[in-house]
Formats: C-alpha cells, sequence, structure tokens
C-alpha cells in the first residue's frame, strides 16, 4: 500500500501558476501528460500565429490587439484546463514518476529550448521584430516605430528601385540598416537640389522630407562618388555635397540606399554603394508605434499612435 508521502491532492491553483510559467506543466502536475504535450504544442502554435497575423494580417490596430490577445486566451483556456484537470483527481492522488520537481525543472529547460527553435524560426521564416532607432526614414518611419521584417533565407529576389530594405551595415558591424533602395545595377544617378534623376529622368518622391534649413553641406566621406561617375565629369574636381551629387553609375550587384529624411540621414552618399549580399530582409508591417518624446500624464496611452499600428511599410 502506497504512503503517505506518495499520495498528495493535486492543487488546482498551483496547477494555473505552473501553466503561466510554462503551458503543459500545470497539467503534468495535475496527472494528464498527454494533455500537457497537447497543450504546450497548441500555446506554441497560438503565439506562431499571432506573430504571422501581425507581419502579414491587413486589420490596423487589431493587429496589435490580436498580438496579445491570441497567446494570451490561449493561455488562459490551457491554465483553467489544467486546473479542472487537478481537481478530477482523488484527495488522494498516487504521485506518478513524473510528479517530482527534478522532473519539472528538466521539462522546463526542455520546454525553453524548444520554444528558442521555434523562435529562431520565425525569426527566419516568418517575421523578425526591430525598433527603429532615428529619423533617418522619417516621415515613412519614425523614431519609436516597432515593425516586422521578412528575413530572406538564401539570396534576395530582385530587387526593384523604391523598394525600402534592411542591410548590415558598411560602417558598423552589427548592425542592421533600414533605407529606400534607389538605384539598381546599371542606373546613373544623379541629385540636384535636392531632386533625383534616375537616367535623365526627375524622380517622384512622395515619401521624402527635407527639414534642414540651413542649406547644403558637403563632407569628405562622399569623395568615394568620384571613382563612379561617367566620363563627362573631370574626376579630379568632382565635389559632391549632400543635394547635389552625380551623376554616377550603379555597379553590377550592389544598391545605392538612401534614407527619406534627407537631411538627416547617413546613408549611400557617405559610405558607398550597398553589396547585394548585405541585404538580408524587407520591411513587413508595423505593430505597434509609440512616440518615445511625447509630453503626457498617461503617455502609456497617449503616446501610443494608434492609427500607424498595423500600417504596411512602403
Amino acid at each position: 500500500m502506497a504512503s503517505s508521502a506518495t499520495r498528495r491532492r493535486r492543487k488546482g491553483g498551483l496547477s494555473v501558476v505552473l501553466t503561466v510559467i510554462s503551458p503543459g506543466l500545470g497539467h503534468l502536475y495535475a496527472g494528464e501528460p498527454v494533455a500537457g504535450v497537447v497543450t504546450f504544442v497548441l500555446v506554441l502554435i497560438a503565439l506562431d500565429v499571432a506573430t504571422a497575423l501581425g507581419a502579414y494580417a491587413c486589420l490596423g490596430v487589431l493587429n496589435f490587439i490580436l498580438l496579445f490577445a491570441i497567446p494570451i486566451t490561449a493561455i488562459i483556456v490551457a491554465a483553467r484546463h489544467a486546473a479542472n484537470a487537478a481537481k478530477r483527481q482523488p484527495a488522494d492522488y498516487l504521485l506518478r514518476a513524473y510528479n517530482h520537481w527534478y522532473v519539472y525543472v528538466v521539462l522546463l529547460l526542455l520546454a525553453g529550448f524548444v520554444g528558442h527553435l521555434d523562435t529562431a524560426f520565425l525569426k527566419a521564416y516568418v517575421a523578425k521584430a526591430y525598433r527603429i532607432p532615428s529619423t533617418a526614414m522619417a516621415p515613412t518611419l519614425l523614431v519609436g516605430d516597432y515593425l516586422y521584417v521578412h528575413n530572406y533565407v538564401r539570396t534576395p529576389p530582385a530587387i526593384k528601385r523604391g523598394q525600402i530594405v534592411v542591410f548590415r551595415s558598411l560602417t558598423e558591424p552589427g548592425v542592421m540598416v533600414i533605407e529606400r533602395v534607389c538605384g539598381v545595377p546599371g542606373d546613373t544617378l544623379q541629385m540636384r537640389d535636392d531632386t533625383l534623376f534616375v537616367d535623365g529622368v526627375q524622380q517622384v518622391e512622395p515619401y521624402t522630407q527635407h527639414v534642414d534649413p540651413t542649406g547644403d553641406v558637403t563632407d569628405s566621406s562622399m569623395r568615394w562618388q568620384a571613382a563612379f561617375v561617367t566620363a563627362a565629369v573631370d574626376r579630379r574636381y568632382y565635389l559632391p555635397t549632400r543635394s547635389n551629387w552625380g551623376p554616377i553609375v550603379v555597379p553590377a550587384h550592389s544598391y545605392l540606399a538612401l534614407g527619406d529624411d534627407r537631411d538627416n540621414s547617413s546613408d549611400s552618399r557617405y559610405y558607398g554603394f550597398v553589396p547585394s549580399d548585405r541585404i538580408v530582409a524587407r520591411p513587413l508591417r508595423l505593430y505597434f508605434s509609440y512616440d518615445p518624446d511625447a509630453r503626457s500624464s498617461v503617455p502609456w496611452l497617449t503616446a501610443v499612435r494608434w492609427r500607424r499600428i498595423g500600417q504596411a511599410v512602403r
């Protein structure tokens, strides 16, 4: 006959706590290991679905709501089910081999590992989250915007002029940069008084802004352009400025990327063309936006840019 040390009542509250810590653990505690595995998998799927909806669905603020509502609801349902499972057990529940703290710890670590693999899969194949820290892409992207990007697992598809891309910085190792492609291989680019020309054709760029009233400036780092100017330009006297440069020709397997805030963007004008193998992702959608400079007694509510949430990045 089993001793009292091996028989203990299953507590519904504890099963709820364990479920919140790691879905499925509460069911294990309550004596339903199969239900625990199923619960863990279903909650993991709910998290994946919420991420996918936040990145791809055109639902506006509902994108943000579902991003949290789906996994929270899944956990609440799982916790309630675990609590009911605990209540169904007799008061003298006979402890199983898996009803020991060290088993819970091992399974918790295993669940964390599986969750890490799932997160890595999401980042690689579904969406990865980024935060915008600077004004370089304003007004398209603002400081405090949070967005999902889709990683290119292998090589990026054909990149078109006007697309926004994410690439590894040419000047800061480990830093990711998001800018707009304004020149593709073979393009002859020129800027005159802040107006961009491609192959001699003036470009219409309604997404750009010019906010510096001090006028045009030059920078020694822009001298790299001299190696790519057309034959009509004497390289010895070529002096590019922020608002006037070119014509330069984009070489093969390279792109010229510019920030939409042309007066406050350290972009290809300064550091050079972006090699195609540095382009790693494309932005998808804003899942949240918050103005870090907002002054309010309730910034957690009024500083949220509600209208921007769910917008596609173009």
